[in-house]
């Protein structure tokens, strides 16, 4: 709050509180956060990514994937920003999207993590070989810890991570 306090405009300092109030469980008081460090520099692309994954754990899934959308604008040739699409898109369950922006990561960026990849094929019931499954999908998966240990991270039509609420 000292930051703060010496100065009100520095973006920084607020994308730093958003994700303070968040790990406190202030989700409205984080959002005001991460909103008002996108005001003071919308390209400040810590604090979209962050404000994305707020936006996500409360369930407000087409805002986060507007916030990965702007991230990604901010810097289109890095993997990260398309690695959280993919993630989002998997997290919202929305498989076919997640895997489409999966497989153009990968062309993109062959060494990308695959993790949320896989996680959407696993989600569809793909990850062994489904019918429509990416070529390269096998060995993606194999790759990382969704292919070897498919309980850890992996969010299916029976399991979801739970979405925490504000007390």
């Amino acid at each position: 709050m000292k930051a703060l306090s010496l100065d009100p405009e520095l973006v920084e300092v607020h994308s730093a509180l958003g994700a303070l109030l968040w790990t406190d469980w202030d989700f409205s008081g984080a959002e005001k956060a991460y909103t008002r460090a996108i005001e003071l520099n919308p390209n400040y692309a810590d604090a979209r990514h962050m404000y994305a994954h707020l936006l996500l754990e409360l369930g407000r899934i087409d805002e986060a994937l507007r916030e990965c959308q702007a991230y990604l604008a901010l810097d289109p040739v890095s993997d990260a920003p398309m690695i959280h699409i993919v993630g989002h898109h998997a997290w919202a369950r929305e498989y076919d999207d997640a895997i489409a922006w999966g497989v153009k990561l990968r062309q993109l960026h062959p060494d990308a993590v695959g993790w949320n990849l896989c996680e959407a094929y696993y989600g569809k019931g793909e990850a062994r070989g489904g019918r429509g499954m990416h070529p390269q999908a096998g060995r993606w998966c194999s790759d990382t810890n969704a292919g070897r240990r498919p309980q850890v991270g992996v969010r299916t039509r029976r399991h979801r991570w739970p979405v925490p609420r504000a007390h």
